[in-house]
């Protein structure tokens, strides 16, 4: 049977009371990467605060999965996935590939690249085949980006060498950055 959900962009301010209506589902531990505060941004500057979207794919009793996006530099260079995750209970069901799509569409309103924070193992092998892909489809400028953190499975060898590929791959595509500090 075919999962039946929706998905929808939020402002930090709709999607804090859109998530009052989920108050049992506890996001933090259902959804890897979010985190309750995401949703405040009492001490954000103003450009954060206009370009900051929740993306949320859901049902009515349960939310599946969240990706946020801000201009997170005053530079207004960019906007930024902050993370894109799916509910632990629902991944390998076609979830996070139409979120990533909404995600791209939603970017592309603000007429500027998308940008990523440094990805996590996982996000690494799934996540950015999926971006690359919409991106070309909806044609938004994609600025990639390295493996930073090891996510869910902590410092292993699996990290370490998707973190000196996606070194590697950085510097073939900017080589101009390579006096940079990349860890």
């Amino acid at each position: 049977m075919e999962l039946k959900y929706n998905i929808s962009s939020f402002t930090a301010e709709e999607f804090s009371e859109f998530m009052q209506k989920y108050h049992n589902q506890k996001l933090q531990e259902d959804i890897y990467y979010f985190h309750y505060s995401d949703a405040y941004t009492y001490h954000a500057s103003d450009l954060y605060k206009s370009t900051c979207r929740f993306i949320v794919a859901y049902t009515k009793k349960l939310i599946l999965g969240i990706a946020k996006v801000a201009v997170f530099d005053l530079q207004n260079d960019h906007i930024s996935i902050s993370y894109l995750s799916v509910h632990k209970d629902y991944q390998n069901k076609g979830i996070c590939k139409k979120l990533t799509d909404e995600t791209v569409k939603v970017v592309k309103e603000f007429n500027i690249p998308l940008g990523t924070s440094e990805y996590s193992v996982l996000g690494w092998k799934y996540l950015r085949k999926s971006l690359l892909a919409s991106c070309e489809k909806y044609q938004v400028t994609f600025l990639d980006n390295i493996v930073g953190f090891p996510g869910k499975n902590g410092l292993d060898e699996e990290f370490y060498a998707l973190r000196d590929e996606s070194k590697q791959i950085f510097l073939e595509k900017h080589p101009e950055k390579k006096d940079y500090y990349i860890w």
